[in-house]
């Protein structure tokens, strides 16, 4: 065998040896199945898309991964990301039942959205949220937003926004 033949057997075993790797880290079970919400383009509502989200040791990480995954926005090229792009976490802490999150200001300050369907872009990002965490975690009653510290009793006139937010899946489409 001369250098080349070498070099092209080589390279096979190096591209089979990535693609085990690869199906090795996704088979792993680091990661789960799951459904994220995401508001439709027209805003009349959300829509689940199954992504595969990371697993957490403890029930703050696993909320910190649904919240960090939804961030990203919709792989599905059917839904739209109205989340901005400065969106960002900055802590999320559990008082009994309610998780509280406080996001950077932007997250709702500059939702990328121009028009409104049924419903605001601003609204069903609050709702896309608190359903997807209270659809994974069972024990998990409330979802209480701050932006950058700050909690505000009224936001998009959802009642009682101040005491957070129970889940709400009557505005999903089906």
């Amino acid at each position: 065998m001369n250098f080349f033949e070498n070099l092209k057997y080589f390279g096979v075993i190096a591209l089979v040896a990535s693609i085990c790797a690869v199906i090795y880290i996704f088979n792993v079970e680091n990661y789960y199945r799951g459904f994220l919400f995401y508001p439709d383009k027209d805003l009349n509502g959300l829509l689940a898309e199954n992504r595969a989200i990371i697993k957490g040791s403890n029930e703050k990480e696993r909320i910190r991964n649904i919240v960090e995954e939804l961030i990203t926005g919709p792989i599905d090229p059917k839904l739209v990301n109205f989340f901005p792009k400065e969106s960002k976490l900055n802590s999320l802490w559990i008082d009994g039942r309610t998780v509280l999150l406080d996001f950077n200001r932007e997250t709702l300050l500059n939702v990328n959205a121009d028009k409104y369907g049924k419903f605001s872009a601003a609204y069903l990002l609050l709702f896309a949220i608190t359903n997807s965490i209270c659809f994974h975690e069972k024990r998990i009653e409330r979802v209480k937003f701050y932006f950058d510290g700050v909690s505000y009793k009224n936001i998009e006139n959802i009642e009682n926004f101040g005491e957070g937010l129970r889940k709400d899946f009557k505005i999903f489409l089906k």
